[in-house]
Order: C-alpha cells, then sequence, then structure tokens
C-alpha cells in the first residue's frame, strides 16, 4: 500500500507499482485476505465505524471493512487507484491535509510507514491524531525489523525508505501525542496452494516456532515479536488537544 502526505523522496517512484505489486482485483479482497483483516480486526470493532484506510493501494481493506458495515473512506498517492475507488462511490482524499479533524473511529495505514522518511514520521502521525475521533483506534502495520523475517519484507521493496519496528513506532506515537495500546505480531496472510503446500504447513509452522524459540533464549525477551510483520494499536493520548498540524511536511 502506497502512503500519502508526505510524498515519496525524490529518487523514489511509483511507477508501474501497481503492475509490480500485480494489484489485479481492486476492492474485491480474495479469501485469504478476508481472513487476514478478520483476524487482524478480532479486537477492533468496524461495523457501524467511519474508517480511513491510508495509502489504499489494492483497495482489499476497504472492500472487506465495506462489507463489514464500516463506512469506509481513503487516502492514495496514486490517482488511477483513487478515480477506481471514486468510481465505486468511495470518498477519497488526495492528502492527509484535506482530511476533516477528529473525524474516523478507525484509522489503518498498513504497510505505509516504512515508505515515509524519518524525518517525515512525526508529523504524519500527529495528522493522524488530528483526524482521529477521541475514542479512535489507530492501526498501524510495518515490517518488522528487529527480526530476519521482517528483513526479507523491508529489503523486498525499493519504495520502501525507513527501518521501523514495534518499539520505535511506539516512541514515536508517544511523541506525536498518541497512547500504545498493543504491540503484536502482525496476523499472517494463508495463502491457498497446492496440496504438497498444505500438507507442509504444519510442519512449517513448527519450523517456525522452533526458529523463534531458539532466538528468544538467544538475543531477546519473549515479548519481543518476532513475526515478518509487526501491527501497532495506539488511541489518541488523554491530554489537551495539539495545535493544529496541518500543512507540517
Amino acid at each position: 500500500m502506497t502512503p500519502l502526505n508526505p510524498p515519496p523522496s525524490p529518487d523514489t517512484s511509483y511507477d508501474g507499482y501497481r503492475e509490480w505489486k500485480q494489484w489485479n482485483r481492486l476492492f474485491d479482497p480474495q479469501a485469504h485476505e478476508r481472513d487476514l483483516f478478520q483476524r487482524e480486526f478480532r479486537d477492533i470493532p468496524v461495523r457501524g465505524k467511519r474508517l480511513l484506510d491510508i495509502g489504499f493501494g489494492s483497495g482489499a481493506l476497504l472492500g472487506w471493512a465495506s462489507s463489514e458495515g464500516a463506512e469506509i473512506a481513503g487516502i492514495e498517492l496514486q490517482s488511477e487507484l483513487r478515480d477506481a475507488a471514486t468510481a465505486r462511490g468511495i470518498t477519497t482524499y488526495e492528502s492527509l491535509d484535506a482530511t476533516p479533524d477528529s473525524s474516523f473511529d478507525v484509522v489503518t495505514a498498513f504497510d505505509v510507514l516504512e515508505h515515509i522518511p524519518r524525518e517525515h514520521l512525526l508529523p504524519f502521525l500527529k495528522q493522524l491524531r488530528r483526524i482521529a475521533a477521541a475514542d479512535a483506534r489507530i492501526v498501524l502495520r510495518v515490517p518488522n525489523c528487529q527480526c530476519a523475517a521482517g528483513l526479507l519484507n523491508q529489503f523486498g521493496d525499493a519504495t520502501h525508505v525507513t527501518m521501523l519496528s514495534g518499539p520505535i513506532v511506539q516512541q514515536l506515537c508517544l511523541q506525536a501525542g498518541l497512547a500504545t495500546l498493543h504491540i503484536r505480531e502482525s496476523m499472517e496472510a494463508i495463502h491457498p496452494g497446492s496440496r504438497l503446500k498444505t500438507l507442509l504447513r504444519p510442519l512449517q509452522r513448527l519450523a517456525q516456532h522452533l526458529s523463534k524459540l531458539s532466538f528468544r533464549l538467544m538475543w531477546s525477551s519473549g515479548s519481543t515479536p518476532l513475526s515478518s510483520n509487526v501491527t501497532v494499536i495506539a488511541a489518541p493520548h488523554p491530554l489537551p488537544a495539539l495545535s493544529d498540524v496541518k500543512g507540517q511536511h
């Protein structure tokens, strides 16, 4: 999913990005994507909520949320994807600056922050606090650069410019006036595969479990997420309102 506001750094291009990502189905999540979102949002209700997805890309998350009864809107850098959303009656914004204050109950940014230069992340998160309702949930997913599996994601895309982890995002959220509620391993998509892959899946899970156990015994505490992505769930901190952050870049 591609980010919005601030724009990518000058040496980053999204030309041909949709084709490279093979986003052929727009706003029509596949079964494994629906399953992933159902598990990722297991404790975050979306029915009847105003949900904004930042960098909506293929629109899979928006399509799922709409089917679950959410009132959806999105922000996207690529005009052809915004046009496709508008044609389906989805409210779109070209930037966070255009988004109304305190207007969303759920704000999502899946695979977005790693596209944003480090110096722009704090203004970006302050914008999320501005547009979030008082009791909103902000759901952020980034490659987990605290483990090898996350580095595969981080260095698998030329438009990724910032390395992140759960603790780094938590620290930035605190500075932006957001309270971190959870840092947890992101759900992994269970892709349909051949019969052989299906049979081998339990063995794969066992190998992953043993690998994580070994890493924790040697290098980390039991609370460190070791999945390829990490999910941070935040909420507006109960502090006096921040000064207007519109227009910050």
